[in-house]
């Protein structure tokens, strides 16, 4: 674990999405009473069926949310990179008990904000209702296209959509796009519900097409308007 200066609290809450432009009295309310999370890699945060007692915000590290099966098989859900937060909806709902383990990839640092901190300030502002709505609906429709890719594109399709998904629009205008796995395939194989064997043979392939250039963990989409028509191909 990298040693860590005192966190300042206020500063991260502010780059929130949920947070960003609120008032600074807001903010310091709630990072009075957040608490730092120390998280070590292949460590779980909390687990299936655990109280869900606030929100949490990835200061760094990693984290991979799972369902877990009788027999020990996991399933990927979603990756939680630095800066990102997660637990809002979960906080919220009647049945206040988490329904995926939360694992460290990394060495991390979380952020917890209790339920009571949150709840106090949406009863008086808002504007932070307004943020909170926007937060979940845009999880909500996430969550809608995971199961419509699951439901209607091959694996091929879904690991191109996985890395065209959110291109930087000087990339668009480029048409060319780099970037990096910063998590195991097996991860990412298994959050696109494919197995870790199929996942390296569509690389393969993609890649013997000349749609994307592997190196390492680097993968270079030279052509992105390319591997979009072979993705919309009958």
């Amino acid at each position: 674990m990298r040693d860590c200066e005192p966190v300042r609290v206020q500063c991260h809450l502010a780059r929130m999405p949920l947070f960003a432009g609120l008032s600074v009295d807001l903010i310091e309310r709630i990072a009075h009473k957040v608490v730092p999370i120390t998280v070590l890699k292949s460590h779980a945060l909390f687990h299936a069926g655990d109280n869900c007692k606030g929100m949490y915000l990835v200061v760094f590290g990693q984290f991979k949310l799972v369902f877990t099966s009788f027999v020990g098989a996991e399933k990927v859900v979603e990756i939680i990179q630095q800066g990102e937060s997660f637990g809002e909806a979960i906080m919220l709902a009647e049945k206040k008990n988490h329904i995926t383990s939360a694992y460290a990839l990394q060495d991390s640092l979380v952020l917890h904000v209790p339920t009571a901190a949150i709840l106090a300030e949406l009863n008086n502002d808002p504007k932070l209702t307004a943020r909170m709505i926007i937060v979940l609906a845009k999880q909500n429709v996430r969550f809608m296209n995971d199961i419509e890719s699951y439901a209607l594109q091959s694996a091929t399709q879904r690991i191109i959509g996985y890395f065209t998904n959110e291109i930087p629009d000087e990339a668009i205008k480029a048409d060319e796009l780099e970037l990096e796995l910063h998590v195991h395939k097996g991860v990412i194989a298994s959050m696109l519900n494919i197995t870790q064997e199929h996942f390296s043979r569509i690389l393969s392939d993609l890649s013997a097409r000349g749609l994307i250039l592997i190196s390492g963990r680097s993968i270079r989409i030279p052509k992105i308007s390319n591997l979009i028509a072979f993705q919309r191909s009958p």
